[in-house]
């Protein structure tokens, strides 16, 4: 028996970049990644490795949903994300770091909405 795999949730495709100066930084060269349901990315590294250099061209669907009154990770985290990430959505709702707990209502709403094709 051969297993189907699904497609890429998150598809990014032959991204390079390279930072100009003297010497260049080819910091992204020829990069491809598939992430599929079930599979977790994390993007880690230095300063100046084009972590967020990526996030433009991430071409899925992206739901950002921030706490307005999360000090741990304030709404302006997630306000960067957003601008950063072509297909995204920002929703900032009445709620403190968890808020999937402080505003369960509102964010079951959103993520409901979501799943129904509201991106």
């Amino acid at each position: 028996m051969t297993a189907t795999l699904s497609p890429p949730a998150l598809e990014a495709e032959d991204v390079s970049y390279t930072y100009s100066g003297p010497p260049p930084t080819h910091a992204l060269q020829n990069l491809t990644l598939r992430v599929r349901d079930n599979e977790f990315l994390a993007v880690l590294g230095p300063v100046g490795c084009a972590k967020t250099t990526l996030l433009p061209e991430i071409q899925t669907p992206v739901q950002v949903i921030a706490g307005a009154r999360d000090t741990a990770v304030p709404p302006i985290n997630g306000e960067y994300l957003h601008e950063r990430l072509p297909k995204s959505k920002l929703d900032i709702i009445d709620a403190g770091h968890f808020t999937w707990e402080d505003g369960a209502d509102e964010y079951a709403a959103l993520v409901t909405s979501w799943w129904g094709g509201g991106y």
